[in-house]
């Protein structure tokens, strides 16, 4: 298999990548792009415009498998009927912020959470970053990003 980098997130989402794929593992035979094309993804925001828009930068960027939900009580089930690959999850929400969706990702799944969760955020402040990524994420990313159409 090639050792070439591929970029497949769009640009403003970070620099988060998946960690690298046996060839045996890849999708019937598919590329490794393609194959992390077909990854299941789940985005977590109260908001309705930022799920349409970052699905929307997903879908462009040759997506197919995303699943949104402005709801953080939905979270848990919605992890187990999709099986995602990776979570982007907002952390200021109302009656249930993206900590306590970690906390309890990882209590349901005896204390780890195998999935990458990215945090996406608009609070910049280094002690919010700090614990999103004790708690668990992956990665945090402070939501600046636009779709250029």
């Amino acid at each position: 298999m090639s050792e070439e980098i591929i970029d497949f997130l769009p640009p403003g989402l970070g620099d988060f990548s998946f960690p690298p794929i046996p060839e045996e593992s890849l999708l019937c035979g598919l590329s490794l792009q393609d194959t992390i094309k077909n990854a299941k993804l789940i985005i977590v925001d109260d908001e309705t415009a930022n799920v349409a828009l970052l699905t929307d930068i997903l879908n462009d960027a040759g997506f197919v498998h995303i699943y949104g939900t402005q709801n953080p009580f939905e979270v848990v089930q919605l992890y187990k009927e999709v099986a995602p690959d990776l979570i982007l999850l907002d952390l200021m929400m109302p009656g249930k912020d993206g900590f306590t969706v970690i906390d309890e990702l990882k209590s349901v799944f005896g204390g780890r959470i195998d999935v990458p969760i990215v945090v996406l955020t608009a609070d910049v402040t280094q002690k919010t970053k700090q614990l999103a990524l004790e708690r668990g994420a992956k990665d945090y990313i402070t939501r600046t990003f636009a779709h250029d159409a």
